[in-house]
């Protein structure tokens, strides 16, 4: 795939979501703002944030339309279905290992939640997720050196060990993070 097929490619994708984000209903069940206390009633949707909703949407319409025509006339019609193969092979392991996997260490964590502070929690999964998505950014490259590259000095360094050194570092900022944030809970709670 060309460079400029890939931009399309990215355009496409990054718009797409962005669009559906924006035109999709939310899953979670709306509660009626008569039900709500008056300190977590939403406040009314304005004309204004009317008018950015459908700005935003305009522009995911029009990416959606420069990423079509850069992929009908960048692609050749074998990429065109190589493409569509790889787009449902990202939608089956989002949607059928990496989503699930997921919402079971969430429940997990929500769980474990009576005895770990909320804080500790976010700190956690933001961890997790930093580490997810540099994992994935980094395992085209370990199964392209697996591969051999035509040219030895494209993939030059041994990104299976460094995305292990990554994860160790990541761990143990992680770990030093929360111990602070215990710590400092344990303080505050013994002042009162």
């Amino acid at each position: 795939m060309s460079s400029r097929s890939a931009v399309a490619l990215r355009v496409l994708v990054g718009l797409g979501a962005l669009t559906a984000s924006v035109l999709l209903p939310s899953r979670v069940p709306r509660v009626p703002a008569e039900a709500l206390p008056e300190a977590h009633a939403a406040p009314p949707v304005g004309a204004g944030v009317r008018r950015a909703r459908a700005a935003l949407v305009g522009v995911g319409v029009a990416g959606l339309v420069v990423g079509a025509a850069l992929l009908v006339t960048t692609v050749r019609p074998a990429g065109v279905a190589g493409l569509g193969i790889w787009l449902v092979g990202a939608l089956v392991l989002h949607d059928g290992i990496l989503a699930p996997a997921t919402f079971a260490a969430n429940r997990l964590l929500r769980g474990a939640g009576a005895r770990i502070p909320p804080v500790v929690l976010a700190v956690l999964q933001g961890a997790v997720v930093v580490g997810v998505v540099l994992t994935l950014t980094v395992l085209p490259e370990i199964r392209a050196k697996q591969l051999g590259p035509r040219n030895p000095t494209v993939l030059p360094f041994d990104y299976g060990l460094r995305l292990g050194l990554l994860w160790l570092v990541l761990a143990a900022l992680t770990a030093i993070v929360c111990a602070v944030l215990l710590r400092s809970q344990r303080t505050r709670r013994s002042v009162r």
